[in-house]
């Protein structure tokens, strides 16, 4: 039986900031974005019918998965042929680390490949920001700077892996909610991408607090208080830098070397026995390293 394997990475929000607003009020971004060795695992199987079950952590199923809504975008491209696909579930939802995009951006490049469909990597994109903002950067899959609905790509040149912790509150939290809660407050500081992509391509990791922000950590810090709680045991357990990713509920420190996220790993375990902590690394421009082939 044909089968195909993929992985599906996480990524984290160096910053956020958010410059404006679209008429059919959509926000407008600026992101500084790299994929991190989190990940999802979708397999593809033949089937003469679309078919779709998960494994693992809890996904929104029918309708609402992003797998099965970029497989039917597909679908009749392909004359109508099936796929039958589960989907081995480790990102955690709601965390702002992009689990659902990864996931779409995942489907899509491996059914074309599964069902042998002629599309150009542009039409790909065209059909990724459909399902949503942070799928044009799955699909790219490598470090870059994001803007306007997530449609704008600038490849960054990163090449030394950071190594990381994620922590993952129980609670989660909704984009749409902390973007109306953001509308609600007031603007922050706009970061300095610039000046940051040079921080981390020195690995002067220290540096990235003065000159990174997220845009949307305040209103999520109003529906969820305890992520300053998050922030700061990071930043404790010695943590170089620490935020919040994407639209949260997840927070990442940056740590000197695997040694030191080990042992800080321990230390939160041992102060939270009911929180998500991942170790892991970026995924970097290397051209060895395992990410999926870039689209662009």
């Amino acid at each position: 039986m044909k089968e195909l394997i993929a992985n599906a990475y996480a990524k984290i929000n160096w910053c956020l900031d958010i410059t404006g607003r679209r008429e059919d009020g959509y926000h407008l971004l600026d992101m500084l974005m790299q994929p991190v060795s989190l990940a999802d695992t979708l397999v593809f199987r033949e089937s003469d019918a679309l078919s779709f079950h998960t494994e693992g952590s809890p996904v929104p199923e029918g309708a609402d998965n992003l797998v099965l809504r970029a497989a039917r975008k597909l679908q009749p491209l392909s004359g109508g042929r099936g796929a039958d696909i589960t989907l081995i579930k480790r990102i955690p939802s709601g965390a702002g680390l992009g689990g659902g995009s990864a996931d779409a951006a995942c489907a899509l490049k491996a059914l074309r490949r599964f069902w042998n469909l002629s599309i150009a990597d542009e039409q790909l994109m065209e059909i990724g920001l459909s399902l949503g903002a942070d799928v044009p950067f799955c699909l790219y899959g490598h470090p870059a700077r994001v803007r306007g609905i997530g449609e704008i790509l600038e490849p960054v040149e990163l090449h030394v892996p950071a190594h990381l912790l994620i922590v993952k509150p129980n609670e989660s939290l909704s984009t749409p909610a902390v973007f109306r809660a953001y509308d609600e407050g007031t603007a922050t500081m706009a970061s300095d991408i610039p000046e940051a992509v040079s921080a981390l391509q020195k690995q002067d990791y220290a540096a990235l607090t003065d000159l990174l922000r997220n845009a949307l950590y305040p209103p999520a810090l109003r529906l969820l208080p305890g992520l300053n709680e998050v922030l700061e045991a990071l930043t404790q357990t010695g943590a170089l830098f620490a935020a919040m990713s994407g639209s949260g509920s997840a927070c990442f420190g940056v740590f000197q070397d695997k040694t030191s996220a080990a042992l800080a790993r321990t230390a939160l375990e041992n102060k939270w026995n009911d929180i998500s902590i991942f170790e892991v690394s970026t995924m970097t421009a290397e051209p060895n390293q395992e990410v999926s082939s870039p689209l662009m």
